[in-house]
């Protein structure tokens, strides 16, 4: 994951097709603003956040 300064929308559902659907429409309001991450469990979007070098300052989550 390359966040390259920018902040990332983490979105967090068991279901990929609501997760595609949220995915798709944050890029179309934000276009390249952001960096845009999925998850399908728990454990799954905390990989995520162990990860992403300064979690508290770039991390919008969304459940």
């Amino acid at each position: 994951m390359k966040s390259e300064g920018k902040y990332i929308f983490l979105c967090v559902d068991d279901e990929e097709s609501v997760l595609e659907s949220l995915k798709e429409q944050l890029r179309n309001s934000f276009g390249n603003s952001f960096v845009y991450e999925t998850a399908e469990s728990a454990s799954e979007a905390l990989e995520i956040i162990a990860e992403t070098p300064d979690p508290n300052k770039s991390i919008v989550i969304l459940l």
